[in-house]
């Protein structure tokens, strides 16, 4: 099923604005009032959250098809939990007030089966970000980020691209830029990853599991 699809045919019919955002604009910021649902048809966004000292955590990079405040939605809770700017691109958004949502899911079930899978996969990686944080060393973090980071591609094993900067991947696995940079170019002498200025490369995702013991 392409949840793309699926909501463009549904906002076609239902006339809703496609909104542009600038590069780094941010789309909305945690604990604003949550008015709705967005879905990302082009470019790229981040989402991050703030810790207690206001310093960001970042989650991830959503990529078109991606829907953006999911957990709002379903929690019914009447704030963002997350802040989503845009990163180097221009990001092109669907903004779907609450209760439009609601009647596109009541239309599509399998929709709202697939949407509550990619929830989960989201909950289930910040439990896992707090665990490795309190137990597991940082090299561990590092590779099961990247596993995590991979798994939300659904089938695909190879070449698998992802638009971020090194800093953004310190500040998901939780270390020095310096250390960071250390162990990824590890990866890449391995020829297990690919980087850049702001981009990743997981080269093949098998091999990547493999090398959790011997990293």
């Amino acid at each position: 099923m392409d949840i793309l699809h699926i909501l463009e045919d549904y906002c076609s019919k239902n006339e809703l604005d496609l909104i542009k955002f600038n590069a780094q604009e941010v789309v909305y910021s945690e604990g604003e009032k949550a008015k709705g649902v967005y879905f990302l048809k082009e470019g790229q966004v981040k989402v991050f959250k703030y810790d207690r000292e206001r310093k960001p955590i970042f989650l991830w990079t959503a990529r078109p098809g991606e829907p953006i405040g999911l957990v709002s939605f379903f929690q019914n809770t009447s704030l963002y939990c997350c802040t989503v700017k845009a990163n180097h691109t221009e990001p092109s958004l669907y903004f779907l007030p609450n209760k439009v949502f609601l009647d596109l899911l009541n239309q599509h079930p399998e929709l709202k089966l697939k949407l509550l899978k990619r929830l989960c996969e989201g909950i289930s990686f910040m439990e896992m970000r707090s665990k490795y944080f309190l137990f597991n060393s940082i090299d561990e973090r590092i590779i099961e980020t990247l596993i995590f980071l991979a798994n939300r591609e659904g089938e695909k094993k190879l070449n698998l691209r992802f638009e971020f900067s090194m800093k953004d991947f310190t500040e998901m696995v939780g270390a020095s830029l310096g250390y960071i940079r250390k162990r990824v170019k590890n990866l890449k002498n391995k020829e297990l990853i690919d980087y850049g200025r702001n981009w990743l490369v997981i080269n093949d995702l098998e091999k990547l599991k493999l090398a959790r013991n011997n990293f």
